[in-house]
């Protein structure tokens, strides 16, 4: 068992890196060196791309918040904790060197077997098998009842596969809301899916024609405008609240029956539907990338 300025020291450490890697010169130093391989291999493709979106990148709507603002309460009941992360093919690596925690147990879910030693395996085939890499991920992402309840878990914690752990989560229970037995960030920049979804065309993230369709469905309903906006990369569900899984359920039928497939536009407008308010949500702060419990590495 850890102690907790073990801990603290971690965070502190994580912090120096997090810090370090939001600098000026070491984003710089990625670039011309993504630059210098993309040149190396002669891919003018690849090279294009990345010069288009630096472009549209500094035309979208941004106030990014310099620090995770949230406390959290590490007091914890006898209770019984899922911590999982899901990834399907080869798009993110495990990283299996962390700390357990007790009252935590963690699981992997994917399609096949992962060579790890601190993820239990869940095979996701004996539950949902889909042609789409991405449906069977973020079924995994937003049916946590299915794997957990009925093997006597109380919450869950969802992390995405390039999230690493780097102290104790388990105190992440603590925010959620019991309106809806749900606790995420708030988005570090944004609080308004229109903003995002022309994010999202501006930095070519995702399908154009589908966002802009999903975003007349939301203006002919009359979705508010900054309703509010959440990173879904972390989610806390109390698995013994009806309303967490009603929504959750909500969130996956939706996203499955909409071609834009970005859950992140996808969850505000569910909730919204269901008849929440945006604070109905329990609060984990308002930077998931400054939350020093965590380190989340660049998709490349």
């Amino acid at each position: 068992m850890i102690e907790k300025y073990q801990e603290k020291k971690l965070e502190l450490m994580n912090k120096e890196r997090i810090d370090l890697e939001n600098s000026k010169e070491f984003i710089l130093g990625r670039k011309l060196f993504k630059i210098i391989n993309i040149l190396k291999n002669r891919d003018i493709k690849k090279l294009k791309k990345i010069i288009t979106n630096n472009i549209h990148s500094n035309k979208v709507k941004v106030d990014y918040k310099e620090n995770n603002d949230c406390e959290y309460n590490d007091m914890i009941g006898d209770v019984k904790i899922a911590v999982y992360t899901s990834v399907i093919g080869n798009y993110d690596k495990i990283n299996d060197n962390f700390i357990k925690y007790p009252k935590c147990d963690y699981f992997i879910i994917s399609e096949k077997r992962r060579n790890t030693k601190n993820w239990k395996w869940i095979d996701i085939k004996e539950f949902y098998n889909s042609s789409s890499p991405i449906n069977m991920n973020r079924f995994a992402k937003m049916k946590p009842s299915t794997f957990f309840k009925e093997k006597g878990y109380d919450y869950s914690i969802y992390i995405d596969g390039n999230i690493d752990i780097i102290s104790n989560i388990s105190c992440f229970i603590n925010q959620i809301n019991s309106a809806t037995g749900l606790a995420f960030h708030h988005h570090n920049s944004r609080n308004c899916i229109y903003d995002e979804a022309n994010s999202c065309i501006a930095i070519k993230k995702g399908n154009k024609d589908e966002i802009v369709k999903f975003i007349k469905k939301l203006n002919y309903e009359k979705f508010p405008k900054n309703y509010g906006l959440f990173e879904c990369n972390v989610i806390v569900s109390d698995l013994n609240n009806d309303n967490s899984k009603r929504i959750l359920d909500a969130w996956w039928n939706e996203f499955l029956n909409t071609d834009v497939k970005r859950d992140q536009l996808i969850f505000p407008y569910v909730l919204w539907k269901l008849g929440y308010k945006f604070n109905n949500v329990g609060y984990l702060g308002n930077n998931v990338y400054k939350n020093y419990k965590l380190h989340i590495n660049s998709h490349t």
